[in-house]
């Protein structure tokens, strides 16, 4: 993992804040199903802590709850409480669109039998 290889290399004097600048900083993960997203932060949190790393109020975990291939964001939700599903698919939108991602791992959109048919998706 990474914050092992920084403490093999600096010690633990940094860690801290080599987790929050550029751990938190640069690791983005999107998730389509809402389960997996809400596991996934679970065990983000649960590793950070392992690593001694409490989430302050100004931190955010990157793990989006959207569709990793469709580049549109969600409408304006007028619905009590979901609009931070509103907010969070902007916030997606703004990553996918003006961020550089280095590494992408994940299943692929399986052709044969998928549901997931957003335009530019299928290679012929």
């Amino acid at each position: 993992m990474a914050v092992d290889e920084y403490v093999k290399l600096y010690g633990e004097g940094m860690k801290k804040q080599f987790i929050k600048q550029q751990l938190l900083k640069n690791f983005y993960a999107f998730e389509l199903m809402m389960a997996p997203y809400a596991i996934g932060h679970m065990k983000t949190s649960f590793m950070l802590e392992e690593l001694g790393y409490q989430l302050e109020d100004d931190d955010r975990v990157k793990y989006f709850l959207t569709n990793t291939l469709e580049m549109e964001d969600l409408d304006t939700v007028r619905f009590p409480g979901l609009s931070s599903l509103s907010k969070e698919s902007h916030l997606a939108g703004e990553v996918k669109k003006n961020k550089k991602i280095q590494i992408v791992i994940g299943n692929p959109p399986y052709s044969y039998d998928s549901s997931n048919n957003a335009p530019g998706l299928r290679i012929k």
